[in-house]
């Protein structure tokens, strides 16, 4: 996960590794005993679907 963020991070997003980030951060909630995962999973989410829609990667939706 962090060598695919990683590479998104420094601008070499593709639709492979959109899509990847996209299918881990809906598998994240509801693993685990505490709520970190989940609480996690929904801060990265939001922030992930922002900067993904903005600068137009692959496999995103527009921001509202």
């Amino acid at each position: 996960m962090a060598e695919t963020l990683t590479a998104v991070a420094r601008g070499e997003g593709d639709e492979d590794r959109t899509g990847k980030l996209l299918r881990w951060s809906r598998q994240l909630p509801g693993r685990g005993a505490c709520g970190l995962l989940d609480a996690l999973d929904g801060a990265l989410g939001s922030i992930w679907r922002h900067v993904a829609a903005a600068l137009g990667l692959p496999g995103t939706v527009p921001a509202e």
